[in-house]
């Protein structure tokens, strides 16, 4: 969302192998989260974000629950 700083935190992460979520901004991957790398901490972002959950489906895990928020830019600071 142009001119909007997005956060974006984890409430719970849990991946099976080969399963990951990939953070993508300004057209670049900025984190990729997966059984070896969990986020600790809220995202913040003033590009536009793409969020992509990708699974194999070979094994099972609890998945991921989030908490997306965005504020305008004019109110920051």
């Amino acid at each position: 969302m142009s001119g909007h700083e997005v956060s974006l935190y984890f409430e719970q992460a849990s991946f099976g192998t080969g399963d990951y979520l990939d953070v993508i901004s300004a057209g670049a991957s900025f984190a990729r989260f997966d059984t070896s790398f969990h986020p600790t901490h809220a995202l913040t972002f003033s590009a536009p974000v793409k969020v992509i959950f990708q699974s194999d489906f070979a094994s099972e895990a609890s998945g991921f629950r989030t908490n997306l928020s965005s504020i305008p830019v004019a109110f920051i600071g």
